[in-house]
């Protein structure tokens, strides 16, 4: 029986992160994809988990993946970033993508794949393209779906300012040879996701031969479960953000806002503060709990309560790419934000109708101090961002540009496979 004779076209998805709980924007991301593509599609799971412990709690996934569910470890620290890094010092492999090479997940597909017919094999996240199976006529689509453009997003860190000198250093050494990777990934694939206009124009300048077989999927918010909060009268002055701690651009970011911005806010407000929520805060993260006005609170289980007194919204980003889904999260919950140039990126918003956007730190400050003091302006931004969210990122509205890529690379009205 092949694939196309079942009612349920069969799909294996490649996980870089176990997409439960959600931790991350990553997480939510692949959470929401699989829940659109579980729909229509007898999804089989197969993910990296960064502790065998993660696949204890699988929440709603067997529900999601009819197909089973298989998690194979992979430890991510320094340690094995350093070896990897001498290791590939004198080639031309990616760092990146080499840390997360796996024996065992490679075996994984391959036993998987041998068992049933698979309409696609999904890799969600660059790293996941190495384990996509060879194409051919006989052979599943082959799908990237590209959270990031992951070379832009490293050459980015290269040549930013401030930050940890170690980490540009490695990112210049490595984003040439992240390109070519990802070059060819988009070259192999039937078909990639963009998750804006943006990465997806980018995905074309680099493989322009791949043009026709680019999509953009935008990132799906539970609007549901991020609902804007009672607005009252006992924050002020407070500041919030939150994200993963333990991402570069994250946290170089932050360290940026309180050395740079943070200070402006407490010449003119002295009890300015700012509450830091996040997960795994790495030790620069933790050290920023001792700068004065702010709070770290690590690896909250809801940030939702922090939403609450009518906070602004910060996020000081400088580095990085893609689509930042903590502040689609903050949007949809109707807080105002401020963000940098490149933190609204490839969102589609407009500075002063949806958030305020400030690149340098005087222009930072005055931001939050103008949404501090004219509450009718944080409401209609608040009010402009939940609208905007809504209508362009639910999961409905991401849901559906997934299944219609799907669709399209499938075939729908045949209800068969596209042509090679």
């Amino acid at each position: 029986m092949t694939w196309s004779e079942r009612q349920r076209p069969a799909v294996l998805l490649l996980a870089h992160l176990l997409p439960w709980p959600l931790h991350g924007g990553g997480q939510m991301k692949s959470f929401h994809a699989l829940r659109a593509l579980a729909t229509r599609y007898d999804v089989t799971l197969l993910s990296f988990v960064r502790r065998p412990s993660e696949a204890y709690d699988l929440g709603p996934l067997p529900d999601l993946c009819p197909g089973g569910i298989r998690t194979v470890p992979l430890p991510r620290h320094r340690g094995r970033d350093a070896w990897h890094l001498l290791r590939t010092l004198g080639g031309s492999d990616s760092v990146v993508i080499a840390r997360d090479f796996s024996p065992a997940m490679h075996a994984a597909v391959a036993e998987v794949t041998a068992l049933r017919p698979y309409a696609v094999v999904h890799a969600d996240h660059l790293p996941m393209a190495q384990y996509l199976p060879p194409g051919g006529a006989a052979s599943p689509r082959l799908l990237l779906d590209a959270h990031n453009v992951e070379h832009l997003l490293w050459r980015r860190m290269a040549l930013a300012e401030g930050g940890s000198h170690l980490l540009r250093r490695f990112a210049g050494h490595d984003w040439p040879r992240l390109r070519a990777f990802e070059a060819d990934a988009v070259r192999r694939a039937d078909r990639t996701l963009a998750v804006s206009d943006a990465d997806a124009d980018a995905f074309r300048a680099l493989v322009p031969e791949a043009a026709d077989r680019i999509a953009v999927t935008p990132i799906g918010v539970d609007t549901d479960y991020f609902r804007p909060a009672p607005v009252g009268l006992d924050a002020e002055s407070e500041l919030l953000t939150f994200g993963t701690l333990y991402w570069p651009p994250n946290v170089e970011g932050l360290r940026w806002f309180c050395a740079e911005v943070l200070p402006r806010l407490r010449a003119a407000r002295p009890d300015a503060s700012l509450t830091v929520v996040g997960a795994k805060p790495n030790r620069e993260a933790r050290e920023l709990a001792a700068v004065p006005g702010v709070r770290l609170v690590p690896d909250a289980p809801d940030v939702r309560p922090f939403a609450a007194g009518g906070p602004v919204f910060v996020a000081p980003l400088r580095s990085g790419g893609g689509v930042r889904v903590k502040i689609l999260c903050a949007l949809a919950m109707g807080i105002p934000v401020v963000t940098t140039t490149v933190g609204a990126e490839g969102i589609g918003v407009e500075s002063g109708v949806h958030l305020l956007i400030a690149d340098t730190a005087d222009a930072f400050a005055e931001a939050v101090l103008r949404l501090r003091s004219d509450r009718a302006l944080a409401s209609r931004l608040g009010g402009n961002g939940r609208a905007f969210v809504e209508r362009h990122h639910s999961p409905a509205a991401a849901g559906a540009a997934l299944l219609a890529a799907y669709d399209s690379l499938l075939g729908a009205a045949a209800g068969g496979r596209a042509a090679a």
